[in-house]
Order: C-alpha cells, then sequence, then structure tokens
C-alpha cells in the first residue's frame, strides 16, 4: 500500500499507472475525535475541483526550518513540549537556529497549529495486528463513518466516492461489529482483511527540504523503535 500526495493533475495517470490495481482517493479523512459529537471527518478536496485543469504555477514558499522542526516531531508525538521538539531536532542533524521558547510558541501557535489536520494519538494493542479493510459501495463512506464512531479500535479512514479504506486495531468482538455494519449496508469488501504484523515508522526531518525558504523535496527519515503514542 502506498499512500502519498499526488497533485490533483496527475490522478489520472497515477490511476492508469496502478495497472488494475485499486488506486483510492482520499476526498475526506475520517478519524475518531473526543472532543466533537459530532461529524469526526475533515474535507481533503473537492470532486468537481479536481476534474478541473489547473494552471501551472510556482510552488509555494516552503514554512521556515523552525516551522518545519516542530511538525516533524508534533506528528508522531502530539503532547510533546515545543522545547523537547526543537531539541531532539537539533541534535538529530540539519542546521537549525537557536531560538527561544517564546519563539518557539510563537510559531507553534501562527504558523504550525493551524495547519494541522486530523493530528490524534492512539496506542497499539501488542496483541493484535494492524488492519486494512477496503470497502466497496455506494454505501461505503457511511460504513467507513459508522465505524469511526462506533469501534474503539478505529483509527482512521480515507473516504472516496463509493469507496474507502479503513485502518483499524480491532479485537475479534470489534471486528464482528465492523462485518455486522458492512452486511448491514451491503458494502463489499473485495480484498478481504489486510492484516499488518509488523510496523516500522521514521521520524522525519522535514527541515532538510527546505533550503532558502524554498522546497528541494529531500529529507530523510531516521527508523524509530517505538514507532507510536504513548
Amino acid at each position: 500500500m502506498h499512500i502519498g500526495l499526488v497533485p490533483a493533475p496527475y490522478l489520472e495517470r497515477f490511476s492508469r499507472d496502478a495497472a488494475g490495481e485499486v488506486a483510492l482517493r482520499g476526498l475526506e479523512l475520517a478519524y475518531w475525535n473526543p472532543f466533537s459529537s459530532g461529524p469526526r471527518s475533515v474535507s481533503l478536496g473537492d470532486e468537481e475541483l479536481l476534474a478541473l485543469p489547473v494552471e501551472r504555477r510556482p510552488a509555494g514558499r516552503a514554512p521556515d526550518r523552525v516551522d518545519l522542526a516542530l511538525l516533524s516531531y508534533k506528528i508522531g508525538h502530539p503532547f510533546m513540549k515545543l522545547s523537547e521538539a526543537y531539541l531532539r531536532a537539533m541534535g538529530s542533524g540539519g542546521w537549525l537556529p537557536e531560538v527561544s521558547r517564546q519563539a518557539l510558541a510563537y510559531h507553534y501557535r501562527r504558523h504550525v497549529r493551524p495547519k494541522l489536520v486530523g493530528l490524534r494519538a492512539y496506542p497499539l494493542d501488542p496483541e493484535e495486528p494492524l488492519q486494512l479493510v477496503y470497502l466497496e459501495g455506494w454505501r461505503a463512506p457511511a460504513a467507513a463513518r459508522a465505524a469511526s464512531l462506533l469501534l474503539p479500535g478505529f483509527i482512521c479512514a480515507l473516504v472516496d466516492r463509493g469507496r474507502a479504506l479503513v485502518l483499524a486495531q480491532l479485537d475479534s468482538k470489534q471486528r464482528i461489529e465492523l462485518y455486522r455494519i458492512v452486511r448491514g449496508l451491503k458494502v463489499g469488501v473485495p480484498l478481504g482483511e489486510l492484516l499488518a504484523e509488523e510496523v516500522e515508522a521514521y521520524q522525519l526531518r522535514l527541515w532538510e527540504a527546505e533550503e532558502g525558504r524554498s522546497w528541494t523535496y529531500t529529507w530523510t527519515g531516521v527508523r524509530v523503535k517505538k514507532p507510536f503514542f504513548p
């Protein structure tokens, strides 16, 4: 499975290159949110707008290195203190300026936090593998949203029109509940249940992708021993 941000003009080409494999657009990200009793999802794109030709334009200015360093660590460690995150970034390689705690708080509050969408932390059960379930059918989005509300082991789902990909860590009772949802909404599961017994995670160093406030599109990642919070 490959997940990435594909520019809108290349979506059709990406689907063709998949050569018959499943290619799903993430028009919506569904995730568990403890602070909301309403919809727990965010729109990632408008299908009609994605179908329109896009004017070529220069890439936007990259965020500064301080923003990227904080973002690199807050993605995987949402409760880590800003000062600790920045010290870890400075110690892991690549040039970063020395800044005060007040400046870090300003960068995070003004530049980083407004752009964070769906950031969440979840513990993994060492007794259960991660599960990927590909749903197909016109009610597949509804099934994914129902799973986000009813299953404690639900992590997130990418929702397309008539399709959805659910990532979860469900025990036996929750698996039964998921398939009750699937059967009740008459949704297909053409690939069955995909299990990931081992998970590798990497700490990205996004600040390496910035030079002179421009993107270089090159950065590295360091494998971490403890891939998921906490």
